[in-house]
Order: C-alpha cells, then sequence, then structure tokens
C-alpha cells in the first residue's frame, strides 16, 4: 500500500472559477490553506435593511485595533428608520468608541441617513478623520459645477412633482422613488418619512463636523494611501474619475460597447430640465440657460405662443380649449420628462462614488468597495496606474492587477444591473477565495418599485464565482444553516463558515443583525519540492 502526503494549495482542493464564455482570462489564486494564519481584518456588514454600513477592524500588534466605517445609511421608507440607525451606531459603539477613519462614498440617502438619524449616538464616538471623493471638495471647480447643476436639477424635479400630484394625484410616486434618494421631500413625502428630518446635505455636513481633522479629498491619481499607524495596509483610489464624461457614461450599449458622448442634445429629460430652469431664472447659470437650447426645447415654435390671458380672448381657444375638450391641454405632459432627469441624476450621483481598493501588503489580497459606481466610474480605473515599493523593488500597480487579487467585493448599488462591469470587472476577480457581501432587502426595494434589485443574471453569476460564498441583507438563512454547493468541497465550505460570525445584537426596540467575514493572512507557500512522501 503506498500512501502519499503533501502540503496542498487551496486550489488543489476547490475547483478552478467558471469562466464565462468568450473570456480569455485564466484563473489564478492567491490564498493558500494554513494551520497557522493571523486575521488581518474583520469586515462587519449591517443588515439593517437597504443601505451600507460596513466596520472594518484592522488588529494592530500592541496597539487597540484600527477601526474604519464606510457609510452609514438606509433607505427612505424604511419602518422605524430613525431608531433602528440609532442602534447601528449604538452596536458600533459597544465595539469602539473611537473610529480612525470615516468614508463617505457619495451623497444618497441609503448611504449617508445616520449621521441625521443618529447624530446624537455619533456624538459619542470620536472620529478622527474623514475621507470623501474630491467631488465633494468646494475648492475643486468640477466638483462645484457638478453640485450645482444637482442642486438644480433636484429643485426642477421637486417642483415638477408637486405639479404632478396637483394634475394627477399618484402620478408623482415613480418620480419620489427616486428623489429620496437625496432625503425626505418636503410637500411630497408623507409625515412618516418627513419626520426623520434633514437631507444628504445635512448629513454629509454632519458627519463632516465629527472629524477632529479636516477632510481629505480623495482623487484617483493620488499615490496609494499607508497610514503611520497601519502598517502592511494599503489603500488604492480608484474612483471616482476626474472627467466629466466618464461620470455621465451609466450604461453599457445594447452590444456591450461604452459610449461617452455627453453633448447636451434634445432628449425629453433635456427639454424638461430646460423649461424648468426657464421657469426659475434666479437659479445659477449653466448650459441650460443657452437662448438656443431653449428655443429648441419648445413644443412650438416661439411665434405661436399665447399666453393663457390672451387665449382666453381667442374665440378658438375659448370654444376648443377651455371648454368641455381638456382632452386637448398638454399643461403638464412637459412633466413626463422628469423621471428620466431624475434616474439619470441618481446614477450621476451614484458614478460619483468613492472607490477604494484595500490591499493587505504581507499577502497581495484585495478587499474591494466598490459604493454604487456605475459603467463610466469603473471604465475609468484603468486610467491611471500606481508606483509601489515592494522591499526594494519598485512595481507599477494597475486596477486589473488588484481585481485578479480580490478576495471580498462589496457589490456595486445593491447588485443593480449596472453597477458591476462584467468582463472588465467581475470577471477579472480570478481569486478561488473569493467572497461577495450584498447590502440588499429585495422586500424593501419592491416596495420602491425596484423589482430588479438585486439583478438576477449578476446573482447567478456572483453564486458561481464565489462557489456560494455570497452574503446578502436578506439572507433567510446563515452559511452555517446552507449546505455546501454542489461540487465545493466539504472542507472549503467549513473554512468558509468558520470565518464568517453571522450575530444579532437586540438594542432598544430591534435586533441588530451583521455578519463579519475575517480575512486572514496565510503563511507562505510551502515548495512543493519540499512536501513530505511516505511510502508503505
Amino acid at each position: 500500500m503506498r500512501t502519499i502526503t503533501r502540503t496542498l494549495k487551496r486550489t488543489d482542493t476547490l475547483p478552478p472559477p467558471r469562466q464565462e464564455k468568450g473570456s480569455d482570462v485564466e484563473p489564478t489564486d492567491s490564498r493558500i490553506a494554513s494551520a497557522a494564519t493571523a486575521t488581518r481584518v474583520k469586515v462587519r456588514m449591517y443588515r439593517h435593511g437597504l443601505g451600507d454600513c460596513f466596520l472594518l477592524t484592522f488588529p494592530r500588534s500592541g496597539d487597540r485595533p484600527f477601526y474604519m466605517l464606510i457609510d452609514c445609511g438606509v433607505v427612505l421608507g424604511t419602518p422605524d428608520a430613525a431608531s433602528i440607525m440609532t442602534e447601528v451606531v449604538e452596536d458600533i459603539r459597544g465595539v469602539t468608541g473611537d473610529i480612525d477613519v470615516l468614508v463617505l462614498t457619495h451623497e444618497h440617502w441609503d448611504h449617508v441617513s445616520g449621521f441625521v438619524q443618529a447624530k446624537s449616538a455619533f456624538a459619542e464616538i470620536e472620529v478622527h478623520q474623514i475621507w470623501l471623493a474630491w467631488t465633494e471638495d468646494p475648492g475643486n471647480q468640477l466638483a462645484r459645477k457638478l453640485k450645482a447643476q444637482r442642486r438644480n436639477a433636484l429643485r426642477a424635479l421637486r417642483a415638477a412633482g408637486l405639479r404632478m400630484r396637483e394634475a394627477t394625484a399618484g402620478s408623482e410616486a415613480g418620480l419620489l422613488s427616486l428623489l429620496e434618494f437625496f432625503g425626505p421631500v418636503q410637500g411630497l413625502s408623507g409625515l412618516a418619512m418627513a419626520a426623520a428630518g434633514g437631507t444628504t446635505e445635512d448629513a454629509m455636513k454632519n458627519a463632516i463636523a465629527l472629524a477632529t481633522k479636516p477632510p481629505r479629498y480623495c482623487h484617483p491619481v493620488d499615490p496609494p494611501i499607508e497610514l503611520e499607524k497601519l502598517p502592511g495596509i494599503r489603500f488604492y483610489v480608484l474612483g471616482p474619475p476626474e472627467n466629466e464624461k466618464r461620470i455621465r457614461n451609466l450604461l453599457p450599449t445594447k452590444t456591450g460597447k461604452e459610449t461617452y458622448d455627453t453633448a447636451l442634445t434634445l432628449s425629453p429629460e433635456t427639454a424638461f430640465f430646460v423649461a424648468a430652469v426657464s421657469e426659475n431664472p434666479e437659479e445659477e447659470k449653466t448650459e441650460l440657460n443657452d437662448p438656443d437650447l431653449q428655443e429648441l426645447a419648445r413644443p412650438f415654435d416661439k411665434r405661436w405662443d399665447l399666453s393663457p390671458d390672451q387665449a382666453k380672448k381667442d374665440t378658438f381657444f375659448v370654444e376648443k380649449y377651455f371648454g368641455d375638450e381638456s382632452w386637448r391641454k398638454i399643461d403638464t405632459d412637459w412633466l413626463e420628462g422628469a423621471g428620466q432627469l431624475a434616474l439619470q441624476l441618481d446614477s450621476y450621483t451614484n458614478n460619483t462614488s468613492l472607490v477604494l481598493a484595500i490591499e493587505l501588503t504581507g499577502c497581495g489580497e484585495v478587499l474591494l468597495f466598490a459604493a454604487d459606481a456605475q459603467v463610466g466610474n469603473w471604465l475609468s480605473w484603468n486610467d491611471q496606474s500606481w508606483e509601489v515599493r515592494d522591499g526594494s523593488r519598485v512595481k507599477n500597480v494597475t486596477a486589473t492587477d488588484l481585481l485578479n487579487r480580490t478576495v471580498l467585493y462589496k457589490v456595486g448599488h445593491h447588485g443593480s444591473h449596472n453597477a458591476t462591469l462584467r468582463a472588465k470587472g467581475l470577471e477579472l476577480m480570478q481569486s478561488s477565495a473569493l467572497i461577495a457581501l450584498i447590502p440588499v432587502d429585495h422586500t424593501e426595494a419592491v416596495k420602491k418599485r425596484w423589482n430588479g434589485m438585486p439583478f438576477a443574471a449578476l446573482m447567478d453569476r456572483l453564486e458561481q464565482k464565489t462557489f456560494g460564498r455570497t452574503l446578502r441583507n436578506d439572507d433567510s438563512a446563515s452559511p452555517s444553516q446552507r449546505q455546501a454547493p454542489e461540487g465545493v468541497p466539504k472542507t472549503t465550505w467549513e473554512d468558509f463558515i468558520k470565518n464568517v460570525a453571522s450575530q444579532g445584537t437586540t438594542i432598544g426596540k430591534h435586533t441588530i443583525k451583521y455578519y463579519e467575514v475575517s480575512i486572514e493572512e496565510p503563511q507562505p507557500a510551502i515548495d512543493e519540492r519540499a512536501s513530505s512522501r511516505s511510502i508503505a
């Protein structure tokens, strides 16, 4: 009888990732099984509803852990949201009274509402530093332009919502579901929603005020961030792009190719925006005030215009328009472009997301926090590369390289269809240790009419790429209650379960649930030529 024993790499016990048809990327592996490992980081994903809140704990030798909080919010309309968010922050305070770095990815309610709803609870936590995208920098010219456009659009859309409600009660519901990403809408949101108070701008201001140091505005061209108090960890800023065309690139085309044309043309949403701005001359001047564009956006040439007062003196209009034939009126038809504009505004804001790739330099593994980045943001990541020192040599690092080594992916925009790229995104994540965290609650999404959140095809592919190691806010069963997916070795699944804590803490009226994933640094690979072999 012959018995052979040898040290195994992780890929010896796990089948390689299934490749999408047509993919030319070969699988690689960066994790190696080891009996003696050290936890490099713990990632806690709060399961409080449809929203993002992540607490990262980096153990440090001879010192307290280093804590990073990435976002803290829940979608508007969540029942008892203020209590829930206060209890989430109380749970964070139970872990630590010090947040070393607070990261705010972008100005959407489901990412920042906690800084309004749980303001008093946050006051009990000391925040040392806050990181924001360059798009929040008041000293940046393009950032100021984007913010001005967003403020103008929000004013116009809120006014449109009120006009829609006046014309036909309930017709504003779809528009409202998008506007609520920016907080309660006065005059439109219900009393329960409005009671939350504040806007996303208020939340951002509250968060910035917490920090004891001035904000750090992060740019993709910045060198990787290395903190003296956190050795062995490197932060790469992947997005948002410092390019307005990239920010406005939201969706792939039907052929799978992306477009970058952002020229202002006469689309229904542009016509709506032009009309809204023309009714508010006090608004900040933008390209929408261009006289030629305003003329183009009119339903008829200006020479055919009659004011309502003039029309009431004309026999034809008195008989045909102001009589019983109200179906001829187009008074509110122009408002139909509001929905598309609101969708674009929401997506543009998503594309300003601060995206971080966190590298564990000892083993090279990467954690990717993509916030709600959409197509243009993702495509911009390889617009730059970074030089880093690896021992005595300097090496060049690209976004593709970081994606190849990603072992934990915070799935973009709650698993929506246009927030995870395929060939230049998920298919590049080749580690056989990949875990996906998806802060989604499908039931709450359906209430908002977002029936495709999460996107089924993306969920299927994530299941394949991670070998079933996906964790969702709305999971009905924890990993320990699930069976290993077909084809995944039992030992691999047990290793996954060992490194995932699924717990809940009762605070106040609610049980605050979370997943906490431990990423452990493996020992160096053992040369297989040195493997022991015994013969019996």
